[in-house]
């Protein structure tokens, strides 16, 4: 703890979060996640938008309340894959509650195939001028079709339109498939990025 407040995670630039970690006296033991990541910058007069979402064979809006099911579901596929979580009722219902607020935000999105939904991201932090986009989630059945990129690109065109010019993202170094969506659709890497999280 700290002050009052207990620590869940550090998440930050690398070398941030090495000095916060040995700062905090953090041991494997305690440790559920420990991810190096690579820091990725859009300007979003750079962003390409795949041919399928040009011409509308691809379908990207923001979520709405009859998604929050299917989409708390996604979410906690995609915590179990990279944070360290367990599938069980309580997961579950935490991953609901963060999508719900997405949706009520209004910065949730979902993109579609001929009405079948197939991806699904949002903004996790939002500046008038600049998104951080996150929760990237393509269910396996459905990955190589290049839904991950149409689902981001469609999330900044509409933040582009709201009067965004920036977007950044993080994805763990390694993750090739991500990292090349990532790069398709226009963000180069700027740096190094980290999350810790903690067991309890």
């Amino acid at each position: 703890a700290v002050g009052d407040r207990k620590v869940a995670g550090i998440i930050g630039p690398q070398a941030d979060v090495d000095a916060a970690r040995q700062s905090f006296g953090l041991a494997p033991p305690a440790i559920k996640v420990d991810s190096r990541e690579d820091l990725f910058h859009l300007p979003l007069d750079r962003l390409h938008i795949p041919e399928a979402l040009r011409s509308r064979r691809l379908e990207c809006r923001i979520a709405t309340e009859a998604d929050v099911e299917l989409l708390a579901r996604w979410r906690l596929d995609f915590d179990v894959a990279l944070n360290g979580a367990t599938t069980s009722a309580d997961s579950l219902a935490e991953a609901r509650e963060a999508v719900s607020h997405w949706v009520e935000s209004r910065s949730q999105f979902i993109l579609t195939n001929v009405g079948q939904s197939v991806a699904g991201c949002c903004f996790n932090a939002r500046l008038p001028d600049m998104v951080q986009i996150g929760n990237v989630w393509t269910p396996a059945a459905l990955r190589g079709r290049g839904y991950a990129r149409a689902v981001v690109a469609g999330a900044l065109r509409y933040a582009g339109a709201e009067g965004a010019r920036e977007a950044v993202l993080f994805t763990a170094t390694g993750n090739n498939a991500a990292r090349k969506a990532y790069l398709a659709t226009g963000f180069t890497r700027i740096g190094d990025y980290a999350i810790v999280l903690l067991k309890t």
